[in-house]
Formats: structure tokens, sequence, C-alpha cells
């Protein structure tokens, strides 16, 4: 246990994924007037040695993601088939990190920075520094070994500081891997044992002080790994700080806004339990001959099991689900009444931090940050985030709209019989399709000059967002960009159909022709290729032929060795469903490829298409059988869910 004093009101800067650009870190630190920065993973543990123990495949994961390499270049020059040596060899001279920057005393860090490491770095690096073979000041390295405790200028209040790093997976939880000391992980890869969690538990539970702020630190979110949840609720945490999802926005919750009960937190934690044994029950008998009876390592399992014996059982949580919710359904799982004597501690607090412990899950440093303000006994937050780009959905005054700004599509038949009305002055601010044709039509069927409804995003026309045209070098040529409803593109009713296909990583229109077969090139209209979202340096293209009979024919006959997945867009494919022999399309029976829509399934019903617009997705269907959803993706969008009647097929 280390103590620091800070002086002034406490700003506590959190971000992650920093990837070896330590550099930024005074920069930041100077930006936000922060006192400390906390790292959530990922930080850059590396040193010159660290690319030569790294394999290929891991070695470019981790440089494609780094600030400190240029992705396209690194996608450009490496052939396909280039050795493992020789992909190694075009770092020479190179490293991973900044960190031996610091080390060496060549660069210095200006405020104090309490860091783990995450899933990507070089264990032997990690190692070093246990071993104080390596030191940077004011790096300090939070695991199960050490927690750190930060006062107040008035010492009236102290912030503890704990977590453990790496990444959760359950089958590694007995598999030290190549570490030398408590910690776990091999070939550029980290993840956190069962010792380690026994560790953290011991560690910290012997120094608490029901008077300290706790803050925990781990690179998996507590939400999404229910055991380092159950370890939250033992050290009585009142914050998480976590990374790992990449998210454009950081999130902000606790147990109650993401459980539609308590119930099914308990059946959370249940399934992790469950996990874990199923586990332990394997390699139980050879793991306890490997420990010493009397060693600190077998505390450190008694401690870890004591901590997941205290988690429920999944058959004693599922029969609570079709019951009634809250408090009585808490004490009929422990068969208890409610005298809160007879109930355990553990299960009372964890009443309490079903809404009282809060989760932060950040998201990388290149797109946003998190202030934890400390002022007269309160923690504030300033959240900082670089957020979507909606750049795309600027208003074309060339498109046509109809009254109010909506534009509908009327009179036109709707082969499966779903019949739903469109009324601009609707409550709920969802206006779709009169009769539409959604087997066959992927038009755009509502846009608003008002702030849109989820429904009104899915409903998007695939072609409404901006086109980049890529030149042959792989550059995006300003000229010839244009919106899929100026003049010099088919417009809406006159879509082109095609086919799309993942890889058109070359960037060369002439060389994605001769994927198909001689016989189809003649009737190929155009070719557009497109840089992907994420992760922006991947490009897919559009192929599009002059008939629908063509493009299906065609996508008969690709090379899929060099296309990668294909499907066909079927925007314009009128009264050829039937003819698709079950294949997969993109913008028509299951829109993807192009931007979202209505399409129809094979096996009835009208499914909408999934939605890829601009930097989030969505994934939404109107089923005409059983249970319809509209799901909010990447971004937190959200999940509105209802159960649509059923309806007859005509």
């Amino acid at each position: 246990m280390v103590s620091v004093s800070v002086i002034g009101n406490l700003r506590i800067l959190c971000i992650g994924e920093l990837r070896g650009q330590l550099s930024r870190l005074n920069e930041l630190a100077e930006d936000h007037r922060a006192d400390i920065i906390i790292h959530t993973g990922n930080f850059g543990f590396y040193d010159e040695s660290s690319i030569s123990r790294i394999p290929g495949k891991t070695l470019k994961h981790i440089a494609m993601f780094s600030p400190l390499f240029d992705a396209n270049a690194l996608l450009q020059a490496a052939p396909e088939m280039e050795s493992q040596a020789d992909f190694k060899a075009r770092f020479k001279g190179q490293s991973l990190s900044e960190l031996p920057k610091f080390i060496n005393g060549e660069m210095k860090l200006n405020v104090p920075i309490y860091a783990i490491y995450g899933s990507s770095e070089d264990i032997a690096v990690v190692d070093k520094f246990k071993l104080n073979q390596y030191a940077v000041p004011n790096l300090n390295i939070v695991d199960e070994t050490m927690s750190y405790l930060i006062h107040t200028r008035d010492n009236k209040h102290a912030i503890r500081l704990l977590g453990i790093g790496g990444s959760l997976v359950p089958h590694k939880m007995f598999d030290i891997g190549d570490g030398r000391t408590s910690i776990a992980g091999s070939h550029g890869l980290m993840w956190m044992t069962a010792l380690q969690l026994g560790q953290l538990v011991h560690t910290v539970s012997s120094s608490y002080q029901a008077q300290e702020i706790r803050i925990m630190i781990t690179h998996p979110s507590p939400s999404r790994e229910y055991l380092l949840n159950q370890i939250a609720l033992r050290l009585r945490v009142d914050f998480t700080l976590s990374s790992g999802l990449h998210f454009f926005y950081g999130q902000s919750f606790n147990e109650y806004s993401i459980n539609p009960s308590y119930t099914t937190y308990l059946l959370k934690l249940a399934l992790a339990r469950q996990e874990f044994d199923d586990i332990w029950s394997i390699v139980k008998n050879g793991y306890e001959k490997l420990l010493d009876a009397h060693s600190l390592n077998q505390a450190y399992l008694d401690e870890v099991l004591r901590l997941v014996g205290k988690m429920p059982h999944k058959a004693e949580v599922i029969p609570l689900l079709g019951g009634a919710e809250g408090k009585h359904c808490v004490d009929s799982l422990n068969g208890q009444s409610d005298n809160l004597e007879n109930q355990d501690i553990d299960d009372i607090y964890r009443k309490t931090a079903f809404k009282s412990l809060w989760h932060f899950n950040l998201s990388d440093v290149s797109v946003g940050t998190l202030v934890l303000s400390f002022v007269n006994g309160k923690i504030s937050i300033e959240a900082q985030n670089e957020g979507f780009d909606f750049a795309y959905r600027e208003l074309n005054q060339s498109s046509p709209t109809g009254a109010e700004g909506v534009r509908c599509l009327n009179g036109t038949n709707n082969s499966n019989g779903v019949n739903i009305s469109s009324d601009v002055n609707s409550t709920d601010g969802i206006n779709v399709v009169n009769n539409a044709n959604y087997s066959n039509d992927t038009r755009d069927v509502s846009r608003h000059a008002k702030p849109l409804t989820m429904a009104d995003k899915f409903n998007r026309a695939p072609a409404a967002a901006p086109i980049q045209e890529i030149n042959g070098n792989g550059s995006i040529d300003n000229d010839r960009s244009f919106s899929a409803n100026d003049e010099s593109t088919s417009s809406l009713d006159q879509q082109l159909p095609g086919i799309w296909m993942s890889n058109a990583s070359c960037g060369d229109e002439n060389i994605i022709k001769t994927y198909f077969d001689p016989q189809d090139l003649p009737h190929i209209d155009s070719v557009v290729i497109k840089s992907s979202f994420s992760p922006p340096h991947k490009k897919f293209a559009l192929v599009y032929f002059r008939t629908g009979e063509a493009a299906q024919e065609a996508l008969l006959r690709v090379d899929r060795d060099r296309t990668g997945k294909v499907s066909l867009i079927q925007s314009g494919l009128s009264g050829n469903n039937n003819n698709t022999s079950g294949l997969t399309t993109r913008g028509g029976m299951r829109t993807r490829g192009s931007r979202g829509g209505f399409g129809s399934s094979i096996r009835g019903g009208s499914r909408g298409g999934s939605s890829r617009g601009g930097s989030n997705s969505m994934r939404g269907s109107f089923a005409s059988k059983g249970r319809g959803s509209l799901r909010g993706g990447r971004g937190g969008l959200g999940k509105l869910e209802g159960d649509e009647k059923k309806q007859e097929e005509t």
C-alpha cells in the first residue's frame, strides 16, 4: 500500500488504450488540469526486444491499432503470403511503445500515473517492472499485490485505487503462460488468473476502512464479466473503471439501469459462477497437487473459491424469473424471511450495490476522456468524446420530399400481406410507408428535417449517405465524390442491382473486375469502392450490373477466394426474390451493404434490414410471426423491444 498526498482539489483524469504513445500523458494532464491519471489497460508495456517475442499475427494486430504506426502503409506494403520473419524485419529499429524513452530517462512523466496492464501487452516487460528491473518515476502499476491510497490535502478524505490487469479468459484462469511472477500471459497477450483474483481480495480486504472511497480498475467491464462484478461487491467498491469496448462515447451506469430486475442481475452472477465451477471441476485434482497446502497460493485459491461460493446458484435463480420481482424474490432465493438478521451481510450489501455501485466504461483515449473531480466531498464527472460523425447527413436540396419534409412511397403492392399505415401526425413519431413492397424496395421511406427517432433511422435509404469514390492508388477522389441522390448517379427509383464484396483492399476497380467471369464483364455498369467505417483502412466494393438477372448469374461465378464475403444488392431486383436460391442479399432481403432499408425474409414475413449508417449500427426486425425488435447497436443507442401481433399471410 502506498499513500500519496495531492495538493488542492483532486482532479483524476481517466483514460484507456494509449497503446504506447506515452508522450501524450503530459499533454493530457496539462489540458485537463489533472493531478493524477488513471489508465485502464493497453498502456504500451513494450521494449526494444518485444517485437522478437510476439508472433506475427499478434504483432500485426498491435501495430495496426497503434498510433505510432500507419495502418494503411502496413496493409499496402504487406503481401498476403509474407513470412513472419519478413514481416518482423519491417519493424527493425522501431519500437511498439515510447516506454523505453521513459525507462532510460530521455522523457519523464509530470504527474503520477496509475496504470493496469491490458490484454495486449508484453508480459516480459511487465515482469521486469514487478522485479524492479525496470522503473519509471511517477509510473505506478496497480495490480493484485498493490493498492494505492490518495489523500486530499486536508487529509479529510482518501481514495483507494485497486485493480487487476489483463483480460478475463475463463479457460486460462488456471494457466500462467510465460509469467515469472504472479501475472499470466504469453506471446503479446495477458490475462488474469484465479490466484490473482484471490490475491487481490486478500490484499485489499486486509486494509479495508469504511471511510475510504474505493475505485476498482480493470480492463474488461465488470458489467460484462460478472466474476469481476462479484469482486467489486466483495471489496465494497464505489466505482469501477474499465475500457476495452472501444465505443465512441463513454458509459456511466449502475446495474439497476441495465437489468430489468434484480433477479436478472442475480442470474448473470449465477451464470458466471457456473462457468467458473465447470472449469474448476475439470482442473481441480491436478491443480491442487501443484500447490503447497501451506503456501500463500493455497490461501489465495481458498479466497477465490470462497468468493465464488458467495455467488447465487443458477438453479435457484431461474425459477424466480417467472415469479414476482423485488425483495420477496430475493428472500425466497435464500429461503429466508424478511428479518435482516437472518441474511448474509454480503446479500444485504448486494441489494444496496444494485443501485449504488457505479460503473464507468471509457472510450479509447483517441476519441474521449473522463475526469473525476473531487471537490468538497463530492465527485463530479467531466466527459469529453469525439462521438459519431454525422457530417454525411447534410441536407440535400435535390432530394424530393413530401409534406412536412417526409418522403413517402405510396401505391405499391405488399407481396407479404403486411399492411403498415403511415401517419405524419402520429404521436410516437414513427412514420412508415403505406402498403410498401418491402421485398423489392429499399428506398428512403422516412426523412425528417427534425431529429430522427429510432424507427426513422432504421428506415433510412441505403443510398442516402454520400459516397466517396477511390482512385486506383487508394486515395479518395474528392472531385468524384457524389451523393446517391445526385443527378450524376442513378436515382432512388432507378438504383441498379449489384453485388457487395467485403474485400476491396486493392483499391482498383480494374483489379476487382478480374474477380468476375469474363462472360459477366459486359454486364457490369460500374464499380464503387468505399472505406469501411471501422476500421477505416479496410475497403469494400459495390459492383453494379445492368439487370438483376446478370447480377445473380455473376454471383454464382465470382471468384470468392479473392472477393471475401459476397452478397446481392437487392435494390432494383423486382420480382426476383424467389430466384435467389437462398442467397443472402444486401439492401433487399436483408439490407446491410446498401445501408438499411426494408427487406423480406424467404421464410415469410417482412424483416427490416441491418443498417450500418455512418458510425453506428442497428438491427431491427418487423416480423410477421413471433417477436419483433428494434435494437440499437454501437454507441449505446438503446434497446426497444415490442411484441408484434401475429399477422395472417395472404
